[in-house]
């Protein structure tokens, strides 16, 4: 992966975990609060049921808090590699050991 790929990739996860938590704040106004009912009931046309149970409203919370998870997992690993020679490469987690000179003694 060039370092220009790699700038895309972020941005790409930068703009995913926006758009998860934008979201994840949009639903959380349908779910009930400590003080009561929720601020405001998610209808949709169509179903038997048109009004939006709390408990699958907090279903697909907990499925975009696992996307995101999984965003910032992918973005944390590629702000460890580093760019050598125009491609991206993961750090070495290992370290080295230094090597120290012995001098002879006569």
């Amino acid at each position: 992966m060039n370092l220009q790929e790699a700038l895309a990739k972020i941005t790409e996860l930068q703009h995913l975990i926006g758009v998860y938590e934008e979201l994840s704040d949009h639903l959380e106004q349908f779910l009930p609060s400590d003080l009561g009912e929720s601020e405001a009931e998610l209808i949709l046309e169509g179903s038997f049921e048109s009004a939006v149970s709390a408990d699958v409203i907090d279903c697909v919370l907990q499925e975009l808090q696992a996307k995101k998870a999984e965003a910032e997992n992918q973005l944390i690993d590629l702000h460890k590699m580093r760019v050598t020679s125009g491609q991206t490469k993961k750090n070495s987690t290992t370290a080295k050991k230094p090597t120290t000179a012995k001098s002879k003694k006569k």
